[in-house]
């Protein structure tokens, strides 16, 4: 209540009223409201009442003090400022990590870096032979199933084994999906089907991949079905052919010897491809 008298006081000079005018109205002396106005007195609640009315505003005002507005003017410019120097930050970002290779890379992985002349590209042949066991009485339980897998996070499985019909390239088909990994500085895929840097699929120098199937002392070649394009940013599937037919025919694998294993084949790849891609350095690039 201390700062009443301050209240009364800029509420009445904001009026331009003086104390005496003030006084007047109030049916008191001037010496009140002075003494209202320097703290030496206070006014009872009735007369507060009165002063309000006066005054044109609500007591609370009188009590509490006139609630101010905010300036409007100042946090709209404080706002702008913070909008342009987040808009100013956002946009550098963008462009640092775009000149850098990051955005692409986020958006569309290995296709990104396949087309973009910043990053070099390179073709090995994975050495070893890849053996695998699938059981073609139970299809789906194929799914997954490991071929290759290495450090750096390079990995191909079991896509799919489905069946095609009874021609003579139809019948079982195996479908294998490639993983790779990369990142900003590069990335690596290694697979059947590997994309040059002009980003379409095709066998590169180290030949297509070979497979062969057996089953006990028989094997036989794997015709090879195809690829599919990059796909999940770091892949592609290839498949093949595995060769079980009639017993009549000699170049395949009968359904009768796959009976008598169980439905169990054992498939060996060879001649997989790993794709490396490697940022070059500001000075490689001109």
């Amino acid at each position: 209540m201390a700062s009443v008298g301050k209240h009364i006081r800029a509420l009445r000079t904001a009026r331009h009223m003086t104390q005496a005018e003030l006084a007047d109205k109030l049916f008191v002396t001037r010496q009140a409201v002075s003494a209202w106005e320097t703290g030496k007195a206070l006014p009872d609640v009735e007369t507060l009442e009165r002063i309000s009315a006066i005054l044109e505003v609500d007591v609370t005002e009188v009590i509490y003090g006139t609630h101010r507005s905010p300036d409007l003017k100042r946090i709209k410019r404080h706002w702008a400022l913070v909008g342009g120097i987040s808009s100013a930050i956002i946009a550098i970002t963008f462009i640092i990590l775009t000149k850098n290779g990051t955005w692409g890379t986020w958006r569309a992985g290995l296709q990104y870096q396949l087309g973009n002349s910043n990053y070099r590209a390179s073709y090995e042949e994975v050495p070893g032979t890849y053996m695998l066991e699938l059981n073609l009485t139970d299809l789906e339980s194929n799914r997954g199933k490991i071929l290759y897998e290495d450090d750096s996070g390079c990995r191909v499985v079991v896509h799919a084994v489905d069946f095609n019909g009874e021609a003579a390239e139809d019948g079982y088909r195996v479908w294998f999906q490639s993983y790779g990994s990369y990142g900003r500085r590069g990335g690596q895929l290694v697979s059947g089907a590997i994309p040059y840097q002009n980003g379409s699929f095709s066998w590169v120098d180290t030949g297509y991949p070979l497979a062969s199937a057996s089953i006990g002392v028989l094997e036989r070649d794997c015709p090879l079905v195809g690829a599919s394009g990059l796909n999940r940013k770091n892949g592609n599937q290839f498949g093949f052919h595995l060769p079980i037919g009639s017993k009549t025919d000699e170049r395949r694998i009968s359904y009768n010897d796959l009976q008598s294993e169980d439905g169990i084949l054992y498939i060996e790849v060879t001649n997989l491809t790993r794709l490396t891609t490697t940022r070059m350095w500001y000075w490689e690039q001109y």
